[in-house]
């Protein structure tokens, strides 16, 4: 079973094994700025759980 999923306007096929499947290096690029702009996200909401409310987002 095949599936596709779409995140940011990535699409990504699924097998039933969960693993993706990118066709292009310009998807792989995408997923990469993705990632980085999650991680990123999480970082800062790390810091305003553990009260750093006075930290400015970049």
């Amino acid at each position: 079973m095949i599936m596709n999923v779409q995140l940011h306007g990535l699409k990504m096929d699924l097998n039933k094994k969960g693993y993706g499947m990118y066709k292009t290096e310009q998807e792989l690029a995408g997923i990469r700025k993705l990632k980085k702009e999650l991680t990123e996200e999480l970082w800062y909401l790390e810091i305003l759980e553990r009260g750093g409310g006075n930290w400015k987002r970049m």
